[in-house]
């Protein structure tokens, strides 16, 4: 069924969204996240009227991740409501904010045709409050969810200390709270088959969905391609690249262990990681450790999307070694771009591209064999390359919003 076609439509309704993206104020002027603005920008296609709920947050103290961009500069910015949440992660904030929190939710909820929440955590979700709250005003709610939160807190949970201890009694009640307001959902949107595959279970009301921002204007250019392929034949090495934060999720050390072992293989390859994050200085570290200084590249994070863009463009291979249960957008970019995609399994990235060179996670070895290949046999290389852009048409912001659309307007009416 193609459910791409804006004619199916008709904007009506007022959708309210409940999500964890912060905003935030400077001089009197409001910000949201860049990607969440596009968001917002495409749900307007849809619906007559969006209001979106979130935290508030002081900009200075917010992720160095985030890309701010002010709201007023979204093209259906006078369709859009923006309503402060407050920040509430720790247990006594959350607790002597919530009854308020409830009572505005509530008002919301009656003001709006359509409800969609993103659920995920325990202190601080508004999402999973919203939620409760729709259930108890006997109103039908949508939930999104882009990764199993819980089992993401388990992972982080191993080993005996007394602060493991409490992490694993949080993500048993996170797991336990999350799937009570999933399982009672209307409609549950899974962002990618890793995700669907568990929720499916819970509720059968799932369907697997993508979330991804890239537009048509994203894809690689035709010529771009050709070129592309041509310089990964004839090149010295082998261009890697990976863009995200430097979290425990994404092993940014597995990462580079599987880069030393494919250098010690042979393989001749120059690497960026694009990114900051709590594990940045151990990553430097370790790049010294592993004598990887001239061949890996740790520039930060890019703050113009645009800019990453253009620059993960030009790399052949899109190196991921993420080991928790979650759906990466930053998969689907690279195939938009045309990269090479090796890493760890999943089933959202299996889903994706079936001709991924993936391996059991954890297996770095495996990983570094797989580069250490995809440098010494340039026509299987050109070849993942093509078969990337190729699956990269499947995606834009305009086919997987509509997709979601469609959905929400047949089951929340």
């Amino acid at each position: 069924m193609d459910m791409t076609k804006r004619t199916e439509f008709h904007r009506e309704g007022t959708l309210l969204l409940v999500l964890c993206v912060p905003q935030a104020f400077r001089d009197g002027r409001l910000f949201f996240e860049q990607q969440a603005c596009n968001g917002l920008q495409m749900w307007s296609t849809f619906f007559s009227k969006v209001v979106v709920a979130t935290p508030l947050v002081e900009m200075q103290k917010a992720e160095k991740s985030v890309v701010w961009k002010p709201v007023d500069s979204i093209l259906a910015y006078d369709r859009i409501e923006f309503v402060q949440l407050p920040q509430a992660f720790h247990p006594m904030e959350f607790f002597k904010v919530a009854a308020k929190t409830c009572d505005r939710l509530r008002h919301l909820i009656d003001q709006a045709d359509y409800l969609q929440f993103v659920v995920g955590g325990l202190f601080g979700d508004f999402g999973s409050l919203a939620a409760k709250q729709a259930r108890d005003l006997n109103r039908k709610y949508a939930v999104h969810m882009d990764w199993v939160c819980h089992r993401v807190l388990r992972e982080n949970a191993r080993g005996f200390s007394w602060k493991n201890l409490c992490k694993r009694i949080l993500y048993r009640l996170t797991g336990f709270w999350n799937n009570w307001q999933i399982r009672h959902a209307n409609l549950v949107l899974c962002h990618g088959k890793t995700v669907y595959d568990y929720y499916k279970k819970i509720n059968p009301r799932s369907f697997l969905i993508h979330n991804v921002h890239t537009k048509e204007k994203d894809w690689i250019d035709g010529q771009v391609l050709e070129e592309k392929k041509a310089h990964a034949m004839t090149s010295p090495f082998v261009s890697i690249c990976y863009f995200g934060q430097m979290i425990e999720m994404k092993a940014p050390m597995d990462w580079l262990k599987a880069l030393a072992y494919a250098r010690d293989l042979g393989a001749n390859f120059k690497a960026t990681w694009y990114g900051d994050g709590p594990l940045f200085r151990a990553f430097v570290a370790m790049k010294e450790k592993l004598g990887l200084e001239n061949s890996v590249a740790s520039p930060g994070w890019v703050v113009d999307r645009r800019s990453l863009l253009q620059n993960i463009e030009t790399f052949d291979v899109f190196l991921m070694t993420h080991i928790s249960d979650e759906s990466p957008r930053s998969v689907i970019e690279a195939l938009v771009k045309g990269m090479a995609v090796v890493g760890y399994e999943s089933a959202y990235a299996r889903e994706i591209m079936s001709g991924a060179c993936l391996q059991k996670r954890g297996d770095w070895k495996a990983l570094g064999k797989t580069i250490a290949n995809l440098c010494s046999n340039r026509a299987w290389l050109t070849q993942m390359i093509e078969e990337s852009a190729v699956v990269g048409r499947r995606f834009s912001d305009e086919k997987v919003f509509s997709e979601r659309a469609l959905l929400i307007k047949r089951h929340l009416r």
